[in-house]
């Protein structure tokens, strides 16, 4: 605070024609208290009328009296500002509430102007205005999002609201202030007074250079705590733009729903205050359509994001591969020879048989089904799969190249699968498997296995034989299912109790990852229904669809779904796909492909049904699992 000089205050103390003849401290005092000079004249002037008028009564101490009377006027005179600014926020509020027709309708047309050129905008500056106005996010947190340094972020940001700005000046000839004005009610007159813009403070003349016209000569240059950026203003909230003759504006973040309110408006009231306003509705629909296009985008981003870490697994797998392949071929170059456990059939010969490393393959075996065991209790409990998954993929490579080296080489009717499920394969990872535990198959139990196989495949052949042009897919593949689980039935009868131990692997047995069962060779599509009956109906009308069958011919079939599902009623149970440990088993499997093939074998015969309805009936290898459904824990009970 400015004090008034000592000697004055001792010189003029007790006389009240001193007092007035030497106002230098008073106006001081009076500067301290209002910091406003013009204001601070006023209130001196003021307080030396009072004196005059006190000159009958005593004073005992003038100076004293004096200031306390200057902070009274001060206080008084604030107390006038805020009650003055009031009266005018209300009498702006109603103007605004009486605003034209047409300067609504001319608002509403330039917010859509602006929010069409957002939507121009190249990327990656609109993602970056979008991410930045439309979400709301920091400048920081767009560069987490994005991966980029924040200064680039900033300076998409300044690029893409220069593009905005010169794209809006082309749109009016050239002229910034005619688009600014436009806009400028939307601040309101709360946002302007707070600011310290409008009414009997004045407007400045110059953009945040504080000169001005009023009495108060306030300035243009910030605003409610939105800050000027060149022409267009932005804060968290919202966009704004400043004209180049000093006006500023919001444009209700360019259209895209947010508008501009004085800041004690919370959230709600602002979207309240937003859905009232008839002109907002297209932008609203149109943020929606924005927002849903965001939300596709993140999703195909993570997609993607999850595609390259799978794909990095499988690269990683390949090398591996290739180290190995390269290994087998110096191996066999060097005229290296391996011998098999069991060997019978036509197949015992292939190269791809004969020059396996069956010893990797059987600890890939057992790697496999303990990391399957573990995945599937990870699974459960909801636990992290990553590291396990990255695993089981490098083990499933040494399976996969076997395959390779035998795909097309043994017959088979599955699309996938049929090489690596054939017997001799199975057998001899049993093997290997038994070997590596150190119980290897004994001499006695090698012939049986071998005749085994070998009626196996008389029997495949026989059966392969009788198939014609009206043979459905979907039989072929299951009578194969179906011999193969017959070996391996067999093989289990014929192994030792320390053997079948080695084997067992109950979270694993007879199941879909199980690498040493046939179900390997099919995918179940599983169908789970409240109830039984609801399984009978969605047979009759989904299993016409999918096979195309018309209107016409669908009741010569009614007998025919209903003996499909009297055949399949009785294996019917609950079915989960929360728990991988309900997942259907392979004799179970074979069961219900047995009921659907003999449906497919009668269905294909009536008579009437159209090429394409045929064609489906004899293609189709879709094999179903219907089941009861059980609702995930979480929504159980």
């Amino acid at each position: 605070m400015e004090e008034a000089p000592e000697a004055a205050m001792r010189a003029t103390e007790n006389t009240l024609d001193g007092l007035l003849e030497n106002t230098a401290w008073m106006k001081g005092l009076a500067h301290s208290l209002v910091r406003d000079p013009h204001r601070a004249e006023d209130l001196v002037q003021d307080a030396a009328v009072a004196l005059l008028q006190k000159r009958s009564a005593a004073i005992r101490s003038p100076g004293s009296w004096l200031r306390s009377v200057l902070g009274k006027l001060a206080s008084r005179a604030r107390r006038d500002d805020d009650r003055r600014r009031r009266r005018e926020e209300r009498v702006a509020s109603l103007e605004r509430v009486t605003e034209s027709p047409e300067g609504v309708l001319e608002r509403a047309e330039l917010r859509r102007t602006i929010l069409d050129a957002v939507l121009a905008l190249e990327e990656p500056y609109r993602t970056t205005v979008l991410l930045r106005f439309f979400e709301e996010k920091s400048v920081r947190a767009i560069a987490r999002e994005l991966g980029l340094p924040a200064a680039t972020v900033r300076t998409r940001l300044a690029r893409a609201l220069e593009r905005l700005r010169r794209r809006l000046d082309r749109l009016h000839g050239g002229d910034r202030a005619a688009w600014c004005a436009v806009l400028v009610p939307l601040l309101g007159w709360k946002a302007a007074v707070a600011g310290g813009g409008w009414g009997s403070a004045g407007v400045g003349s110059g953009v945040g250079t504080g000169a001005g016209t009023g009495t108060a000569g306030a300035s243009w240059g910030s605003m409610n705590g939105f800050t000027c950026m060149g022409g267009i203003v932005m804060s968290g909230k919202t966009l704004a733009a400043v004209g180049a003759v000093g006006l500023a504006t919001i444009a209700v973040g360019f259209g895209l729903g947010h508008a501009v309110f004085p800041p004690r408006l919370d959230g709600g009231e602002q979207v309240r205050l937003l859905l009232e306003r008839p002109e907002h509705r297209d932008l609203l629909r149109s943020r929606d359509a924005l927002k849903a296009e965001m939300e596709k985008a993140r999703a195909e981003r993570d997609r993607a994001v999850r595609d390259r870490e799978a794909a990095a697994r499988e690269a990683a797998a390949l090398r591996e591969d290739l180290a190995r392949a390269e290994k087998a071929a110096g191996a066999e170059a060097a005229g290296e020879a391996r011998g098999i456990p069991v060997a019978f059939g036509k197949y015992a010969d292939l190269d791809g048989i004969r020059q396996a490393d069956w010893k990797e393959a059987g600890e890939a075996i057992a790697s496999i089904r303990e990391l399957t065991a573990g995945l599937l209790k990870a699974i459960r409990e909801g636990q992290p799969l990553g590291e396990l998954q990255a695993r089981l993929a490098r083990e499933n490579a040494t399976l996969r190249r076997l395959g390779g080296a035998i795909e097309g080489r043994i017959s088979t009717h599955a699309l996938k699968g049929g090489e690596e499920t054939h017997p001799l394969v199975l057998a001899n990872l049993m093997g290997a498997l038994l070997e590596n535990a150190g119980v290897p198959f004994e001499a006695s139990q090698v012939e049986p296995i071998a005749r085994f196989g070998n009626e196996f495949e008389a029997e495949y052949d026989r059966l392969h034989a009788s198939y014609d042009e009206g043979t459905p897919a979907l039989a072929k593949v299951v009578d194969e299912l179906e011999l193969k689980r017959q070996f391996v039935r067999k093989v289990q009868g014929v192994l030792t109790e320390g053997q079948a131990a080695v084997l067992a692997s109950p979270e694993v047995d007879d199941g879909p990852q199980d690498p040493l069962s046939p179900l390997r060779m099919v995918d179940p599509k599983l169908w789970t229904l409240p109830s039984s009956e609801d399984i009978r109906e969605v047979l009759r009308s989904q299993g016409a669809r999918m096979y195309g069958i018309g209107e016409g011919v669908g009741p010569k079939l009614e007998g025919l779904f209903e003996a499909w599902f009297q055949a399949i009623q009785t294996g019917l149970r609950p079915l989960s796909r929360w728990d991988p440990m309900n997942a259907p088993r392979l004799d179970e499997v074979s069961a219900m492909g047995r009921a659907q093939a003999e449906f497919l074998r009668q269905a294909a015969a009536v008579e009437g049904l159209d090429e394409g309805a045929l064609k489906a009936i004899l293609s189709d290898t879709t094999l179903i699992f219907p089941g009861i459904t059980v609702l995930p824990p979480d929504r159980g009970g």
